[in-house]
């Protein structure tokens, strides 16, 4: 088996930074099932890597892969750990495009003011994903949604929603406003969801950072401010875990 050249493994590891992968309009994608729901979306797939010693087990990923005419190359895991993030590899990675197909806003939107947790990014996503959201917008200030440990964190789920990453978060947030959507902002300071959940109009749910919440620019655009009660003595939920709740409230 021939080894990856210096150069090689120089450019597939620079993917891990965003500076690289807009320069390139790359990213890399760990782990079988990720590969796989790649694999059957919309993401134009450069190439794929393998494990050398899992090259038997994967053989229907492989076929599927070879069906659609890509390059695959084997890997050794010392190659692998040098261009993935995890720890032990999952045996499978790949190289997509950067989909730069346009997106149209949907009924059902959430949209993230400056998420800057790639775990939380990740796992919103994937949350937006469960409940069949239209559109996810990502604001300025969040976290790049192709960084390693967003993709992995959303287990796939990246390439099955649609998201758009606006330049001015509260500029996109006004025009939707302006066409009739009810803005909803998760706040401290807001009311219990449950009649919210009741009203008919389109709804973007909008979060904020764990530390800080929405930006007070887009809480005073929101036309609704709601909160999540509790009985215990924490100060607050974890960003991801109070957006699945109120995506469940407002969507479910």
């Amino acid at each position: 088996m021939k080894m990856l050249s210096k150069n090689r493994l120089k450019y597939l590891n620079s993917l891990q930074k965003k500076k690289y992968r807009l320069q390139e309009g790359k990213f890399i994608v760990e782990g079988v099932r990720a590969v796989e729901d790649g694999l059957k979306s919309n993401f134009a797939c450069e190439e794929v890597f393998v494990l050398n010693s899992k090259v038997e087990s994967l053989q229907p990923q492989l076929e599927f892969a070879e069906a659609m005419n890509l390059k695959i190359t084997e890997v050794t895991e010392k190659e692998l750990n040098q261009f993935t993030t995890t720890q032990h590899p999952q045996s499978l990675a790949a190289i997509f495009r950067i989909n730069t197909n346009s997106v149209k806003i949907g009924k059902s939107v959430v949209a993230l003011d400056n998420i800057s947790d790639p775990g939380n990014l990740g796992t919103i996503i994937r949350t937006c994903d469960w409940f069949g959201i239209d559109t996810i917008l990502l604001g300025e200030n969040c976290v790049d949604i192709f960084n390693p440990k967003v993709v992995r964190a959303t287990m796939g789920s990246i390439f099955h929603v649609d998201f758009i990453q606006t330049q001015n978060l509260y500029s996109e947030l006004s025009g939707l406003k302006a066409n009739g959507y009810s803005l909803v902002a998760a706040d401290l300071g807001g009311k219990p969801p449950e009649k919210v959940s009741e009203e008919n109009s389109e709804k973007v749910l909008i979060l904020g950072s764990e530390a800080f919440g929405p930006s007070k620019e887009i809480l005073k655009l929101a036309d609704i401010k709601i909160r999540i009660e509790g009985s215990g003595k924490a100060e607050s939920l974890n960003v991801s875990v109070a957006g699945g709740i109120l995506i469940y409230e407002l969507f479910g």
